[in-house]
């Protein structure tokens, strides 16, 4: 459905577009794009782990460690 996926698209550019400004104030803003695709992605793979029935608290300690190894590699 091509309503849904421009939907989709403007939410995943404008989560992309938030983290990298997090990034840019945090660091001297090298990698910031880069960082917000892979948080992205982590973030909307760890949904699809959700649904297929991971436990919540896995998700949780997953997302945290992701954030922390791309946080210790800027």
């Amino acid at each position: 459905n091509p309503d849904f996926r421009k939907i989709m698209r403007e939410g995943i550019e404008k989560f992309n577009d938030v983290v990298e400004d997090v990034f840019k104030k945090r660091s001297n803003g090298k990698n910031a794009r880069d960082v917000a695709v892979l948080l992205g992605l982590a973030f909307n793979g760890l949904w699809i782990w959700l649904a297929m029935g991971v436990p919540e608290a896995e998700v949780r300690r997953r997302w945290r460690r992701s954030v922390k190894l791309l946080l210790e590699s800027d």
